[in-house]
């Protein structure tokens, strides 16, 4: 069922059902690679200072997540997880709108992100291009490796 409407809410402390929802984006990030190319934040790296998380909701039901760290004149997306029952339902792209929006507010130029080229993700990948993310070399403290793929963002 499609939800009619999305709130999004910065979360200051993260609820139980999207400390669930990080745990599972972990486990399932961990099935489709080795855990030591993953870099998938846990609820505790994701609490961190210079990292905003964000949940989408309908009523009271967790749709989504997506998380925002600082890089100084940039920002990263970290974490961005629709819950299965909700993925083709449009949060994916209202929870990337919002955290452009976000950080076009914050006064960010340019918006990064890694994830893994792996049919697992291919779905997330046409959503960050139809968005206008390119791909970019590896940025921050990453590094070239075959289980990773850098996207930018210019804002």
């Amino acid at each position: 069922m499609r939800p009619t409407t999305i709130q999004i809410t910065l979360e200051r402390h993260l609820p139980a059902d999207v400390q669930l929802a990080i745990r599972h984006h972990i486990l399932e990030v961990a099935e489709h690679m080795p855990s030591h190319e993953s870099n998938a934040y846990d609820a505790e790296e994701l609490s961190a200072d210079g990292i905003r998380l964000w949940s989408a909701r309908n009523d009271d039901s967790l749709l989504g997540i997506v998380a925002l760290k600082n890089m100084g004149t940039a920002g990263e997306v970290k974490s961005m997880r629709v819950l299965p029952q909700y993925v083709g339902q449009g949060i994916g792209r209202a929870l990337l709108l919002h955290i452009i929006n976000e950080a076009k507010r914050i006064g960010y130029h340019k918006l990064y992100l890694e994830t893994a080229p792996i049919p697992y993700f291919l779905k997330a990948i046409d959503l960050y291009t139809a968005n206008g993310f390119v791909d970019c070399a590896p940025f921050g403290d990453y590094r070239p490796s075959p289980f990773h793929r850098y996207f930018s963002l210019d804002l």
